[in-house]
């Protein structure tokens, strides 16, 4: 019998296998030169009202070249095109 417990914490592997795909996805699309992480230098900013500070950086993901990943959606289309022309005449 599934408790609440057991329900959640079916659900937290769930998700922690889900952030791993993801995670080793990004990592292939990064080394595939298809993703670029820009990010800049850490700020140290001190928080008003408070004896404190935080450390802020912003970093974004972005496509390297959408004209790039277009052609190759353009070639991927026209050899799927021809490998359909081939196998009628090769069947």
């Amino acid at each position: 019998m599934i408790t609440y417990e057991s329900g959640l914490d079916l659900i937290r592997e769930c998700l922690r296998q889900k952030e791993t795909i993801i995670q080793r996805e990004l990592c292939d699309l990064i080394e595939k030169g298809l993703l670029v992480i820009e990010e800049q230098e850490p700020t140290l900013v001190r928080v008003p009202d408070k004896q404190a500070f935080e450390l802020r950086q912003k970093v974004s993901i972005k496509l390297k070249d959408h004209k790039y990943i277009a052609e190759l959606e353009s070639e991927n289309k026209k050899l799927k095109e021809q490998l359909a022309a081939i196998k009628k005449v090769v069947l």
